[in-house]
């Protein structure tokens, strides 16, 4: 059974105030560092747009997986089966999966976690008392839960996970004459988890998993580890996009850019269709960092506005009406900063573009007026 504890805190005015205006530097620290990520993201984004269209056009596809010392530092792109020869042997287990490529390792431990539920009222005078609820439960995490920072550590005390995820690569990976490097090899997962043929001293199988500690699947005890594996066997159909470095590959860069260009996926699938999802991921990314700098605009603007709310914290009615309107204003900031960034930055790498979306602009508001200026006439 979950265990709580209630812990109750009063902040008065003064100490409210000074709180908001602390609050107040923040957010002018986290507007700087969204307008850094905006622009940041925009000149990454035309970067590896570019790159990528000058890879498809510069791309040669192999028939085989040969090496051609006339092609050093071409963009190339191959198909075939990639293999191994030597065991995959995970150093945190000792776990070993004979001609495996690339091996992911997902591990668990069960201990005790901490969630706070917090509950606030509002006094007449600016005083705030708040209620905190930690609740103490047993559970399956990958993360480590830090019982030394626990609100209530005693009782609830977590040893150290003695390792974390990862993933380890075969150093032999071939794909024909080609030694396949870490950065394609970190681009390819297996399909399925599956177990070692020989479980490793000190662990056991047990639903499907490895198992080390005092309990079991159906009665876990306090530091128990569960590690899942999903590799990836040798002889796997594979198709790469890199730059011919040698015996091996790289990422190739157009000239003037940052962007490299190394791509891999499991199966036989050509280089236009590679190319193409690797763009489809950019533009996800793309638009990722964008709503990350927009998050930020916001609450750097709805802490920018708060002392306006810790001034009247006196009447908590008035506080709550100014909190909701400095609420609506720093949303709408955020997005005024966000767009404005975006647009300063496409400017900067995208001038021609900028130039033709800011006159079809002016043309349609143009249209919309004159539109508008006849139907009044009529």
């Amino acid at each position: 059974m979950p265990d709580s504890h209630r812990v109750t805190t009063r902040e008065n005015y003064f100490q409210r105030l000074g709180s908001s205006l602390i609050g107040a530097l923040i957010g002018l620290v986290l507007l700087i560092v969204a307008s850094i990520v905006l622009f940041w993201n925009e000149g990454r984004a035309v970067d590896a747009s570019r790159g990528l269209d000058a890879g498809s056009r510069a791309v040669v596809s192999l028939s085989a997986p040969t090496i051609d010392a006339s092609r050093d530092g071409a963009l190339i792109h191959m198909s075939g089966n990639a293999v191994t020869t030597a065991p995959l042997i995970d150093p945190a287990t000792g776990a070993a999966f004979p001609a495996t490529l690339t091996l992911v390792r997902q591990v668990e431990m069960y201990q005790w976690i901490e969630t706070a539920t917090s509950e606030t009222e509002e006094k007449l005078g600016g005083t705030q008392e708040t209620t905190t609820t930690y609740t103490y439960a047993k559970g399956w995490s990958e993360q480590q839960q830090d019982s030394a920072s626990f609100q209530v550590p005693a009782g609830h005390s977590n040893p150290a996970m003695p390792f974390a995820n990862g993933r380890v690569n075969a150093s032999d990976a071939r794909l024909g004459d080609f030694l396949l490097p870490e950065g394609v090899l970190e681009r390819l997962d297996g399909e399925s988890p599956a177990l070692p043929p020989v479980t490793p001293e000190g662990w056991r199988v047990e639903g499907g998993q490895l198992y080390r500690g005092a309990g079991s699947a159906a009665q876990p005890q306090v530091g128990d580890l569960r590690v899942t594996y999903t590799p990836l066997a040798s002889n796997t159909p594979v198709s790469v996009v890199g730059r011919q470095d040698g015996q091996t590959l790289a990422g190739w860069v157009r000239p003037g850019s940052d962007f490299p260009v190394l791509l891999a996926s499991r199966g036989l699938i050509g280089a236009d269709l590679m190319i193409e999802a690797e763009k489809g991921q950019q533009q996800a990314m793309t638009w990722v960092f964008r709503g990350l700098g927009l998050v930020l605009s916001i609450i750097g603007f709805t802490l920018l506005l708060n002392p306006l709310r810790a001034i009247a914290n006196v009447v908590p009615l008035v506080a709550s009406v100014i909190g909701a309107g400095t609420g609506i204003i720093g949303f709408a900031l955020g997005v005024l900063l966000t767009t404005v960034v975006i647009a300063v930055a496409w400017f900067a790498v995208r001038p021609l573009l900028s130039v033709v979306l800011v006159a079809t602009g002016i043309c349609v508001w143009l249209g919309v007026r004159l539109v508008a200026r006849r139907r009044k006439a009529a």
